[in-house]
């Protein structure tokens, strides 16, 4: 009968079991599976080799905890904080790390108490309060929002806003005050791991003692994870898996593990990785199986973490801190391997170490000469298709064996006929053998055999030999590609007829019939009908080509002397039919499991799998499962420096307008071949093309102009996968106090303050000076004026009183008579030029009329004038120079030209005015008088110039004499 509490107990186990399935099936594992290992020390910036814990953040910046400060790694550089240059920390001696949920990083220190780190900031969220600032060695939180700080010595804080409280092993149910362990449980209950005291949780303001399984000999708690409401403990006497109350052991020693002894623990899908203090193993949760060959025999780890890319991290005590992950390929054998066969489905032929070993399953035999071989050094091999393996032998007697079943002879038709040695085997479509010679190649038919040597085919030694659709054998050497159709060299192919390169080391025919030819130095082409076409090395790097296998997905296998290209074919043709489009790839080395990079020969077996033989073992890999990281990388902005100097990073960046350079660094923090992953980035509006910088991990500009600018950098894996989003900083380039707009209006407002005052100043001037030519023009018509006419008239009077019989007195006092008026009338001139109310084009077009009446009484004229009376403004230069010339002309009328007639005209046309005297007496030469001092002639000239005018004459004895003057209003003050 089964009780009731029976019952319960095997409910629980199976609910447990189902638990771990659950586990199995949520994350994929190879049992088969194989693990790369590389271990970073102080040598790649660790500060030191001991440490107590590892933590990933966010960002992807992975954390360690060392004894000699905290180090942030990002796979390709350390950066190192601690007491020295970190305010906010202490003490150097980082014990704990905790991720808060919003983020922040919690910091325990040994002596130096608790620190955090948020958004690029260190500071210290509690000070120097009560035992907060001692040892810190474990944190937690819990659903309430309560935060738990577990101390070695002081007991367990409880962090609620802002209150804190202290639990102690004297004041409450906790069983000691050195705390080892924290985790959260059910939401809001603490479990609590003790060093010497097992467990206990809190719950409803207590503490109650966990339930312990029997086998928990040592109640020694050194490690606790929580999820999906089951814990995994980890302790002195193995490792625990407790769901609702019940346990599962894991006994380690007997699985052969040296020590049960746990330190920490990592969650891995359905395994644990398990540190224990004399090695690292793997635990296989469902099986109980513990892996123990991962090569991790360490002194110990208190440090492991499964991080965001599957990377297993472990920091070995006095090693430093070892990267764990799962390879594509497995590998087998430590010794150089060469040729490889498979004669039957699972039975592999191998040179390894240059002895010829038969593989089936883990079974393996050496062959050699006690077996019947000539030597016991092997090299080149093949498997027909009648299941008869040849082999040839690298002695100085070199030579061909055959193994035909049970059966080992030295091929002595051909060792008698042929010696040279042995390069390559091949059996064409119709089942005949080739053998590929150091000097030509041979057709195997035994007495007949055929011998092809460098008279009839390009010189050097046989690399490759394959078939294409039509059975024409092609056969690559060091100097060239040969094709034989019919057992005759029907064409050569060297230097110069389209081949990348001459040497012919590796041929593939494709079931499309192209042939796939690899180089040595040339890389990769490709024959498409009659034409070979070179894969450019910018879009395969594989340069000095091995071997080239097709898998059945359609992807090229592509080994060289630094590893094996994976390419897909299609893009190959898609990249030769378009060059615009790229070729992604991936590159294969020891870092995903390959023994060495020096690959030697490849071999597709019957169950699909690819083998490749290495300088250091075989490496397999089945094509259906190749690990690809298909992440996008992160992508962050570190540090800007302006000048040298560092500067905050904000959501909008001031850059000085005196600023020299700056440097922007970035990073992408991914251990899955760190240093392979490349960057683009580009400034804008200043790039707006993305600008490939490689590897590198820093922009620099100097002598940007001044604007906004937005900087946008990204990253790119090994695989071609870019970060899903740009990492961005905004930028100010400031402009300097003379370029910014406002300083620009202000030099506007001062200069049109200066050009108004100026102008202000100007029509005061203008004002004041009307003012003094008015009072001028009064004074001289007042005074001048009134006493030249009080000349006229007394020398009118004195005339008529004098007697008029004298002559003399009366020719003299006529003089005076005519002097006076006509200073009278020059005088009256004067005025009217001077005075500012005749400075209109109306009163110039009167006066030039009025003197036309004055001075041609006597002479018939006319006075013509189209310009309309307007109050039109008129410099006042301009009417005194135009009245004047005007003078002068009637005058040398007058006086010189004997003229009847005399035609005046003023016209104005758009914004120039035309003066224009035209007389019908006798002319002069005008060319005569150039360079004679003519006063009158040159004074107009003069005249016209100071008024920026034009002056012509036109003169000559039948037609009389015309004088134009023209010019422009240029201002009417």
């Amino acid at each position: 009968m089964i009780t009731n509490k029976a019952y319960t107990s095997i409910l629980v186990q199976k609910k447990l079991g189902i638990l771990l399935l659950f586990f199995c099936l949520s994350i994929s594992y190879s049992a088969n599976a194989q693990y790369n290992k590389k271990i970073f020390t102080d040598e790649d910036g660790l500060p030191g080799l001991a440490a107590y814990d590892i933590l990933q953040t966010e960002d992807g910046y992975l954390w360690f905890a060392t004894t000699n400060g905290l180090a942030r790694f990002d796979g390709v550089d350390v950066t190192v904080y601690n007491k020295d240059n970190t305010e906010a920390l202490n003490s150097s001696v980082i014990r704990k790390l905790y991720l808060g949920d919003d983020g922040t990083l919690w910091i325990g220190t040994s002596g130096g108490g608790v620190t955090t780190y948020k958004d690029r900031e260190f500071s210290r969220p509690f000070g120097k309060l009560g035992g907060i600032d001692q040892y810190i060695v474990s944190f937690a939180e819990t659903s309430d929002g309560a935060f738990w700080v577990g101390t070695d010595g002081r007991g367990l804080y409880k962090i609620v806003g802002d209150s804190i409280r202290q639990f102690t092993a004297e004041n409450s149910e906790l069983s000691q005050n050195h705390i080892f362990s924290l985790s959260p449980y059910k939401g809001d209950t603490l479990v609590v791991g003790f060093i010497d005291y097992g467990l206990r949780y809190f719950k409803d303001d207590r503490f109650i003692d966990f339930p312990l399984p029997k086998e928990l000999e040592t109640p020694v708690i050194y490690s606790i994870i929580n999820e999906s409401d089951s814990l995994f403990i980890g302790s002195r006497s193995g490792v625990f898996v407790m769901y609702e109350g019940e346990y599962k052991h894991y006994p380690l020693t007997d699985q052969g593990a040296n020590t049960s002894f746990v330190l920490d623990l990592a969650k891995d899908g359905s395994a644990l990785w398990v540190s224990t203090s004399e090695g690292v193993h793997r635990l296989d949760l469902i099986t109980g199986e513990l892996d123990k060959n991962l090569g991790l025999e360490s002194k110990g780890s208190l440090a492991a973490l499964k991080d965001k890319e599957g990377h297993i991290w472990i920091f070995s005590y006095l090693e430093g801190a070892y990267r764990i992950k799962e390879t594509t390929f497995s590998s087998f054998g430590n010794a150089t391997a060469g040729a490889m066969v498979e004669s039957t489905p699972g039975t592999f032929w191998v040179v390894l170490d240059s002895r010829l070993t038969k593989i089936e399953g883990n079974d393996t035999t050496v062959f050699g000469a006690k077996d019947g071989l000539m030597t016991d050094l092997a090299e080149a091999m093949i498997a027909d298709s009648q299941g008869r393996i040849f082999v040839s032998n690298s002695a100085e007697e070199v030579g061909i064996d055959v193994i035909d079943g049970r059966s080992i002879r030295p091929l002595s038709e051909f060792n008698s006929t042929f010696d040279s040695e042995v390069n390559t085997f091949y059996e064409d479509v119709n089942g005949q053998l080739w053998v590929g010679l150091q000097a030509g190649i041979v057709k195997w038919t035994g007495r007949n055999s055929l011998h092809y040597d460098d008279a009839e085919m390009s010189k050097g030694g046989v690399l490759s030999i394959t078939n294409d659709k039509s059975e024409a054998l092609w056969v690559g050497t060091n100097y060239g590609l040969n094709k034989l159709v019919a057992d005759t060299v029907q064409s050569q192919y060297i230097e110069g007829s389209g081949l990348s390169n001459p040497i012919i080391s590796a041929l593939y025919n494709d079931e499309e019939d192209r042939l796939w030819i690899g180089t040595s130095g040339g890389g990769l082409n490709v024959k498409i009908e009659e034409k070979f076409i070179p894969i450019k090395t910018n879009q395969l790097p594989a340069e000095t080509i091995g071997d080239i296998i097709e898998d059945h997905n359609g992807f090229l296998w592509i080994s060289t002397s630094n590893g094996i290209y994976y390419v897909e074919k299609q893009q190959l043709l898609e990249h030769i039919s378009d060059t615009t489009k790229q070729v992604s790839y991936r590159k294969f080395t020891t870092d995903d499991g390959l023994p060495s990079n020096t690959i030697i020969d490849g071999l597709v077996t019957s169950t699909n799998e690819i083998w490749f033989s290495t300088g250091a073992g075989i490496g397999k890999v089945n094509p259906d499962r190749i690990l690809t990281n298909s992440s996008p990388p992160p992508i962050l902005i570190e540090e800007i420096q302006v000048d040298n100097e560092e500067a905050p990073i904000l959501s909008i960046i001031d850059i000085p307008h005196d600023n020299k350079s700056i440097a922007i660094y970035y990073t992408s923090p991914s251990f899955i071949d760190s240093e392979e992953i490349t960057f683009q980035y580009k400034l804008e509006p200043f790039q707006t093309e993305w600008e490939e910088v490689g590897t590198r991990r820093a922009a620099f500009y100097t002598n940007i102009s001044p604007g906004n600018y937005s900087f946008h950098v990204r990253s790119i894996t090994k695989d071609g996968i870019i970060s899903s989003e740009a990492a961005t900083l905004s930028l100010n380039f400031e402009y300097a106090y003379y370029e910014t707009w406002w300083f620009r209006i202000l030099i506007v407002v001062v200069l049109v303050s200066i050009s108004v005052g100026f102008y202000q100043y100007r029509m005061a001037n203008v004002k004041r000076m009307e003012r003094v030519r008015l009072q001028i023009a009064g004074d001289l018509h007042d005074e001048i004026g009134s006493n030249l006419g009080s000349v006229i008239l007394k020398s009118q009077l004195l005339e008529k009183k004098l007697d008029s019989s004298d002559e003399a007195v009366t020719i003299g006092l006529e003089e005076i008579r005519s002097i006076s008026k006509n200073t009278s009338q020059a005088m009256r001139d004067i005025v009217w030029m001077i005075n500012p109310k005749h400075d209109v084009v109306e009163d110039l077009v009167l006066q030039l009329k009025e003197i036309s009446g004055a001075m041609l009484e006597n002479i018939n004229y006319t006075f013509e004038s189209n310009v309309e009376f307007s109050e039109e403004g008129m410099n006042p230069e301009i009417r005194r120079n135009t009245v004047l010339i005007l003078k002068e002309c009637i005058h040398n009328i007058i006086k010189h030209s004997e003229a009847s007639e005399v035609d005046i005209s003023f016209k104005k046309a758009e914004n120039e005015f035309t003066l224009r005297v035209l007389d019908d007496g006798k002319g002069f030469a005008v060319n005569a008088l150039e360079g004679n001092k003519h006063y009158g002639l040159e004074g107009m000239k003069n005249r016209a110039r100071e008024i920026r005018g034009s002056l012509s004459i036109d003169s000559d004895s039948e037609s009389g004499t015309a004088i134009s003057l023209s010019f422009k209003n240029y201002g009417g003050t």
